[in-house]
């Protein structure tokens, strides 16, 4: 359970700051034969097991057993107390975990990388004194230890999160200098260094999956949405004592645009399907079997509370659950969240209508390829704006023709796919309608990129225009219906898919909510935009 301390902000700490790489650390620092390693043993396998309270019996046992001389077993603890929402109480034990590793100066490093990681967790300002104690405690344990480069990324981060953003940088540097950093750690890095605000509002990770009720959840269906993610699981006592909570939050926001989701960290699907029915909880349910979504997040503590914003930044993060506080938290955090406005020109790091991936088609030659009207493309007749009555403008959105990160299906070398969205629109429309278009663009093209169909993979060229139109609500008017086929079934319908996959999106720009939001996308298969687009444009067959 959570120690009564508020635990609550914009957390970046648990995804961004990661631990010491591993070696031959405080840790493992426990020799094989000796009894304090079998209890350790012990303690770890009762730990994979979820089985918590022997887990810490053990280890405090191998911790008494070396008569106090093992920073790894209270390291341990503090694992277990982390887990369990307890972070008080880890604190404590990070501590103590300095004083027994003595004149080990790779043990102390290590005990202050986990100590300052806990305080990063917890803190919520730039100037908090959590935070302020949490640099000093990377930077006393680099100097112990300048061997453990990972310090050089937790004070990077944590300097940019305390808006020292060239001194983080200069710690960022030094980490990607090191000798083979990690590659998941690098990129982040890198990602900092382009954008430091994402050390201080972290986007979201990448994530998709079928909830229990068959509904598909990702990052791009909820973009536009405030949304509160909740990882649990029916084996931990907090999580069980939360579900009242959450059920009065979820008819409180019922009407304001916020999604609730669950995504539990149980093993067995009947019996996590028992309790939900029988806990009445009504709200989307995810069973992360692989633990992949929580391996995203960097979940490691159960409950585990995130809010996203309608843009898809973690606006707040929150470990365990206290009776007395939890519930004011985060309707505090849902309530900011939808204070915050959506931005039309697209979240930092994530693709735009300013933004043109390889192969993009310049704006000057798009224009003077572009089909005029649908019938020019294939159709069967001229589209309609929904605007009004005055001829249509078609603008050109690229976007990016790599996968986005986190899929686990992206596109081979040999087998890409690029993407243009052409939008019919008033003339005095075309900025709002520009920007509204990036968003049904990175939402499309995701679900698209991530399910690429073999036949694409291999190399099959093709390129299919489906004309759709969106209500004022978000939600397709009608079935997408496509203007030129590809001439391939395999890749017509995976056109379609990607479509119906997304559906629905952000609220349209403000217009009278009896007129649709009308576009056309061109998806292209194996081909340069440019040759796809006079193909198109001169009635060529696919």
């Amino acid at each position: 359970m959570r120690s009564p301390g508020a635990l609550c902000g914009t957390i970046f700490a648990a995804m961004l700051i990661v631990g010491a790489a591993p070696r031959a650390g405080a840790q493992d620092a426990v020799e094989v034969s000796s009894p304090v390693a079998t209890l350790v043993s012990q303690g770890d396998g009762y730990m994979a097991h979820r089985d918590y309270v022997r887990a810490l019996e053990s280890y405090q046992k191998a911790e008494k057993a070396s008569h106090h001389e093992c920073s790894a077993c209270l390291l341990r603890e503090t694992k277990v107390y982390k887990t369990a929402g307890d972070f008080n109480t880890a604190l404590d034990c990070a501590k103590k975990a300095e004083k027994e590793a003595g004149d080990n100066k790779r043990e102390m490093a290590e005990a202050l990388l986990v100590h300052a990681n806990l305080l990063a967790a917890v803190s919520s300002k730039p100037k908090d004194k959590k935070l302020v104690e949490a640099v000093s405690d990377t930077r006393q344990a680099l100097m112990l230890d300048p061997g453990e480069t990972i310090a050089h990324f937790n004070l990077g981060v944590l300097l940019m999160k305390q808006e020292q953003d060239a001194d983080g940088a200069a710690e960022l540097k030094a980490y990607l200098a090191s000798t083979n950093p990690d590659a998941a750690t690098a990129k982040a890095a890198r990602e900092d260094l382009a954008d430091p605000r994402r050390a201080r509002e972290p986007f979201a990770p990448e994530f998709a999956f079928t909830t229990l009720e068959n509904e598909q959840v990702s990052l791009a269906s909820l973009h536009g949405k405030v949304a509160l993610l909740d990882f649990w699981g029916s084996w931990c006592p907090p999580c069980r004592a939360s579900i009242p909570t959450i059920a009065g939050l979820q008819k409180d926001f019922a009407k304001k645009q916020v999604e609730f989701i669950g995504i539990s960290s149980d093993d067995d699907a009947d019996a996590w399907q028992k309790f939900i029915a029988a806990n009445r909880m009504v709200w989307p349910e995810y069973l992360d079997s692989d633990g992949h979504v929580q391996r995203a997040f960097a979940v490691d503590s159960y409950p585990t509370y995130i809010v996203l914003d309608r843009n898809g930044v973690i606006r707040f993060r929150q470990s365990g659950f206290d009776e007395q506080q939890s519930g004011g938290e985060l309707s505090e955090a849902l309530d900011k969240a939808l204070k915050v406005k959506l931005d039309l020109s697209g979240p930092s790091g994530v693709s735009s209508v300013a933004d043109s991936g390889a192969g993009a088609v310049p704006a000057e030659t798009a224009a003077a390829s572009a089909p005029s009207s649908a019938a020019q493309a294939g159709g069967t007749g001229a589209a309609t704006s929904a605007y009004g009555n005055a001829e249509p403008t078609y603008i050109h959105v690229p976007s990016h023709d790599a996968a986005p990160s986190g899929n686990t299906a992206s596109p081979s070398a040999s087998a890409k796919g690029s993407f243009l969205v052409e939008v019919l629109v008033q003339p005095d429309s075309g900025d709002g309608a520009r920007s509204y278009a990036a968003l049904v663009v990175i939402a499309v093209k995701r679900q698209w990129l991530a399910a690429l169909p073999q036949e694409a993979r291999e190399g099959k060229p093709g390129v299919v225009l489906v004309q759709l139109a969106i209500d004022h609500q978000g939600k397709l008017a009608g079935d997408p219906e496509i203007m030129k086929s590809s001439g391939n079934d395999v890749l017509d319908r995976s056109a379609l898919a990607a479509i119906s996959g997304a559906a629905p999106f952000a609220a349209s720009p403000p217009v009278s909510s009896d007129l649709t939001f009308e576009v056309q996308m061109f998806f292209i298969y194996n081909e340069s935009q440019s040759d796809a687009v006079r193909a198109l444009s001169s009635g060529d067959p696919q």
